[in-house]
């Protein structure tokens, strides 16, 4: 049976030790994003040309946004996001691990096709910061290990599998609020 970790719309936990400084981060310039964007190599991959615009416009118009997928593009996970028009009624957004014996790992992120664009970027936001989480925790290779993380660093908010943060919250409260700024 395949358990599914849906995670409910709206994500500041740190997985850091506490104390812990920082990695320096390269500089967000026109070439580093266009790279994040488009390059084959890019751990953040829309699977529509809709969602990449999307993404694209997360990167333009929000500084938080745009470290988020700095952030995920220097680390081992690779993100794809797609749009999915039967999630459950009361998601939004969700995120899945991709089980793999290979060293890479994955994630899904869907995205429920439903109200303007600047609410898709913030779901994305949300559910990006979830794929940050999972990417911070290299122990996390199949949905046992995501499970464990998400009892760790987040609380149920539905069902016995759906698990929320408050930093997915507060990333997707931030983009918002950098969007309508």
């Amino acid at each position: 049976m395949s358990i599914v970790f849906a995670v409910l719309l709206t994500t500041v936990l740190s997985l850091a030790p506490a104390g812990a400084s920082p990695a320096p981060r390269a500089r967000l310039t026109p070439e580093r994003i266009e790279a994040m964007l488009t390059a084959p190599e890019r751990r953040v991959r829309a699977l529509s040309p809709t969602l990449a615009t999307l993404v694209a416009e997360g990167v333009r118009r929000s500084y938080t946004f745009a470290r988020l997928l700095q952030s995920l593009d220097e680390a081992d996970l690779i993100v794809y996001i797609e749009s999915q028009p039967d999630l459950p009624t009361a998601l939004v957004g969700r995120l899945m691990i991709v089980p793999s014996r290979h060293p890479q790992r994955y994630v899904r992120v869907e995205i429920a096709p439903l109200g303007s664009g600047d609410d898709l970027i913030c779901v994305m936001a949300h559910e990006l910061q979830h794929a940050l989480e999972v990417a911070m925790a290299p122990g996390v290779r199949d949905e046992e290990g995501l499970a464990a993380l998400y009892r760790r660093i987040g609380h149920i908010t539905g069902g016995r599998q759906e698990f929320d943060t408050i930093a997915a919250r507060e990333m997707g409260r931030m983009v918002r609020s950098e969007l309508a700024g």
